[in-house]
């Protein structure tokens, strides 16, 4: 995959960023920047912020920074192997504040500095509990930036997904719907 710039009039196609290629095995060939780029791109400023499912140093996916020009590509969050979730495929939001970015991967909602420091857990999901599992929707911040809302794919009671909230500041988890 990569990341590109094209005028609205179809004309000045630029590769702003190529991807890794993927091994057989789902690792990137140079486990640097990520591979598999996935949901869309956020803009904050003169940056792009996204996440790639695939790829970096664990081969479970990345939260990347890239310029608007295609210049300073940088990865602000390697998912590791274990804890913190992984193949994080949603869009990113940012706070009101555009410090702090807030997505999902496979078991949580997390939160990330746009300068890549601070990445947080807001809540890990349980796979047997009743508050979902796949939150691979992007989310939707509050007009307030306290309050982030989002969808799991599975789990809950009937099995099917459910839609959430819980607070920015980790706090307040809760199923608003199975």
């Amino acid at each position: 995959g990569s990341v590109f710039s094209l005028s609205t009039n179809g004309t000045g196609f630029t590769v702003l960023y190529s991807f890794d290629r993927l091994h057989a095995n789902g690792t990137s060939y140079t486990n640097v920047g990520g591979a598999v780029p996935s949901g869309a791109l956020l803009l904050a400023g003169d940056t792009f912020y996204g996440t790639a499912a695939y790829g970096g140093r664990a081969a479970m996916g990345t939260v990347y920074a890239v310029n608007t020009n295609g210049t300073g590509f940088r990865v602000l969050y390697d998912f590791p192997i274990i804890g913190n979730g992984n193949r994080p495929q949603s869009t990113l939001v940012i706070s009101p504040s555009g410090q702090t970015l807030y997505g999902t991967a496979s078991s949580v909602v997390f939160a990330i500095n746009t300068d890549g420091s601070g990445f947080r857990v807001l809540h890990a999901f349980s796979a047997t509990g009743g508050d979902g599992w796949l939150p691979k929707c992007g989310l939707v911040i509050s007009a307030s930036g306290l309050t982030l809302y989002g969808t799991t794919q599975v789990g809950g009671s009937g099995g099917s997904g459910t839609v959430f909230a819980v607070n920015t500041d980790e706090s307040g988890f809760r199923t608003l719907h199975h």
